[in-house]
């Protein structure tokens, strides 16, 4: 019974790596992922969580947990949907994800509490405070990389000392001829009397994607323009970083070495 446990954990673990993988890079190439993914792996694992659970019947706790968990993926896919925290294909993938991660796999390495395996989708979203926190040190040394290219990081930016700070964090320079009309590179920079930057924690997923893809190429004009008028040689953009690229570290953190939460969780209610 428990190879048979085990080999239905690894289907799942499976089914969910490679559908997250395909749907990050497709979603790094184009910006837009297919229903069919997240449809595929809804089902697939809709269908392995019957056939596991007649092969050996779930405890009346991993019945709950498991009810808890695709509760946990609506109501939170719904909620960052509509405060504009990512956009629909991220929710659907949440939703799949809540369906191929029913349980807490037997080779994960982390101990995990039973109160917290209950709900093994809030552990992975857990993680997406290591995943923000790898993405966030990439571009950091990006930029300490590039910092002999271009000099002084803001000598032609007016802004506070916090906002660089974020600016560094989150942004790169680019060269102005490498600022396109259509690109996944959103410029934080807008000129008035000078140069200062201006951004936004949340995308407005929300509107139209024709409104707002005009809206991003008159964006970038009118900043060639000015770049144009004023001399100036590069720009700070902000990398548009897809949700499924936080989703995929975060599952294979998961997979690999547990969650970030568990300590956390564990340390503020005394488990």
């Amino acid at each position: 019974m428990q190879q048979l446990q085990f080999f239905c954990e690894l289907l799942f673990a499976s089914i969910t790596f490679i559908a997250l993988t395909v749907g990050a890079i497709q979603d790094i190439l184009t910006r837009y992922t297919s229903n069919k993914i997240w449809i595929i792996q809804g089902a697939s694992g809709f269908i392995l969580l019957i056939i596991c659970g007649i092969i050996e019947p779930y405890t009346p706790l991993e019945l709950i947990g498991i009810g808890l968990n695709i509760a946990f993926a609506v109501f939170f896919g719904f909620l960052f949907l509509l405060i504009g925290a990512w956009g629909a294909g991220d929710t659907k993938a949440l939703f799949a994800l809540g369906i191929s991660s029913p349980i807490v796999f037997s080779f994960i390495k982390m101990e995990i509490p039973p109160q917290l395996s209950l709900v093994p989708l809030f552990l992975i979203i857990a993680n997406f405070v290591y995943a923000i926190a790898i993405l966030i040190f990439t571009n950091l040394i990006w930029n300490l990389l590039s910092l002999r290219k271009f000099g002084n990081w803001f000598k032609e930016t007016n802004a506070s000392i916090f906002i660089k700070l974020v600016t560094v964090l989150t942004a790169v320079q680019i060269p102005l001829d490498k600022l396109k009309v259509e690109s996944f590179l959103d410029p934080i920079e807008t000129f008035n009397e000078k140069w200062h930057i201006e951004f936004s924690i949340f995308n407005d997923y929300n509107q139209d994607d024709e409104i707002l893809e005009q809206q991003e190429k008159k964006l970038r004009k009118d900043i060639r323009e000015k770049a144009d008028e004023t001399g100036r040689k590069y720009i700070w953009v902000r990398p548009q970083i897809p949700g499924l690229v936080i989703f995929w570290l975060s599952y294979i953190i998961w997979i690999f070495f547990g969650s970030a939460g568990v300590t956390i969780i564990s340390w503020v209610i005394g488990i």
